[in-house]
């Protein structure tokens, strides 16, 4: 496997007293982070999905009016684009190299770098790679010996944005791909002086997404099932050209019945949770199993035997003498969701809190 490596530079403040000196002063620096990119065959990278780039914050941004989707080691991947010009890519390992030996003006669509470093590269160009003209004042590399005694407001948070940005990239064709999300579809609802329904693309499990109240979520498989929902609560089918051409069904597991789940058993283990002092001791007992079940499920990001294990422990706690009648009709649908079957309980006057 081919690897590039690069030295990426990124600036921040340093205040203190020099060695040779009495008085306090403040100046920039710099230091460099390794950033190594693995560089991936095409074939072992093959397309998993295309969707158009709906979403407004740019998480997924296309080329051509099209997001391409690639899958490698488990997890998805789009193309690192900054911005986009007409049909041309962004910025290439080619091109952070050049800059990173020769400077800024040694780059072809310099600005392009702009959102790319860490730090703008007029400010780097200025201080890593000054002119010979008087009274450039270059930004010189961070030598801790030099100082009696010193302090940085921004060094960890300057280094950690660095870092954040080469994290989990991949090279493929010669162009930068990152890590992304899965995504989701976003239906929305809306009424001004007509009925219309709005379907964008979002990040899974979006916290804007699941505020919006009356939007819906659905994995990128399950178009079939938001345009039934979309026609039975609101009289409309969506327009097919925002539906995604699927490559790779496996490489998207999202599904909000998953969510549904997890939300009802929450709740259930909520409400009971409030009668705790009217419980018996086997009732608590089956209550903690079910309310730990939940937790370790949200810790591991709701993985299947994870989900199977908390159906198991809310099962046996609607079973138990004490459950309230509320919280077994809620497990009775989360059970329904999960795995097709309720759990068939019948309260007497006798059980309940």
């Amino acid at each position: 496997m081919t690897e590039l490596a690069f030295d990426i530079p990124y600036i921040f403040h340093v205040r203190g007293i020099p060695k040779r000196g009495t008085k306090e002063r403040t100046e920039f620096a710099f230091e460099t982070i390794p950033a190594v990119v693995r560089v991936i065959p095409s074939d072992d990278a093959p397309l998993a999905a295309v969707f158009p780039p709906t979403l407004g914050d740019r998480t997924y941004i296309g080329e051509g009016g099209q997001v391409a989707l690639r899958l490698h080691g488990g997890r998805l991947y789009a193309k690192a684009l900054t911005e986009y010009y007409d049909r041309s890519l962004d910025v290439t390992p080619d091109m952070l190299s050049t800059f990173l030996d020769r400077g800024v003006y040694a780059v072809e669509n310099s600005d392009r770098l702009r959102t790319v470093l860490p730090d703008a590269p007029g400010t780097i160009h200025r201080g890593l790679f000054p002119e010979t003209e008087a009274g450039n004042n270059p930004i010189r590399p961070f030598v801790e010996d030099k100082w009696q005694s010193w302090s940085s407001k921004d060094r960890v948070e300057n280094r950690a944005n660095a870092e954040r940005l080469y994290d989990n990239l991949i090279v493929i064709d010669g162009v930068f791909w990152r890590a992304v999300p899965e995504p989701v579809y976003v239906l929305g609802h809306y009424r001004d002086d007509h009925l219309y329904t709005h379907v964008s693309t979002a990040i899974a499990a979006l916290p804007e997404a699941e505020k919006r109240g009356k939007d819906s979520i659905f994995g990128l498989t399950s178009w079939d099932r938001l345009t039934s929902e979309a026609a039975e609560r609101y009289g409309i089918t969506p327009e097919d050209t925002a539906c995604a051409t699927i490559f790779i069904e496996d490489a998207f597991s999202y599904d909000s019945t998953t969510e549904i789940f997890v939300e009802h058993i929450a709740k259930a283990t909520d409400h009971d949770g409030d009668l705790l002092k009217s419980f018996d001791i086997e009732s608590m007992t089956r209550w903690a199993a079910m309310r730990d079940a939940l937790a370790l499920a949200r810790s591991v990001e709701l993985e299947p035997v994870a989900l199977d294990a908390l159906a198991s422990a809310a099962e046996r706690y609607a079973t138990g003498p004490k459950a309230s009648k509320w919280a077994i009709d809620l497990i009775n649908k989360a059970l329904a969701v999960h795995d097709r079957h309720t759990v068939d309980i019948r309260l007497t006057p006798t059980r309940r809190p």
